[in-house]
């Protein structure tokens, strides 16, 4: 049995708490991505968005639109 296999069952054998104490503590611990890495991302979608839009790839859509579309399907 690895170590990973050993520790998974330990953890399943836990009770619903401290399973979700163990769940937040692993998922804290992994590498999140920086506040800049989110700006530049959220940049080059705005950027990728307004190129559709000039170069006619895609149409607007009002919001009144897209909830009657919403209500329709």
């Amino acid at each position: 049995m690895t170590k990973v296999e050993f520790i998974l069952n330990e953890t399943l054998s836990m009770n619903s708490y401290e399973r979700a104490m163990m769940a937040h503590c692993l998922i804290s611990s992994i590498d999140h991505p920086t506040e800049d890495n989110i700006d530049q991302a959220w940049l080059k979608l705005a950027e990728n968005r307004l190129s559709e839009l000039e170069n006619n790839q895609v149409k607007p859509v009002s919001w009144d639109e897209l909830k009657q579309k919403i209500r329709d399907s």
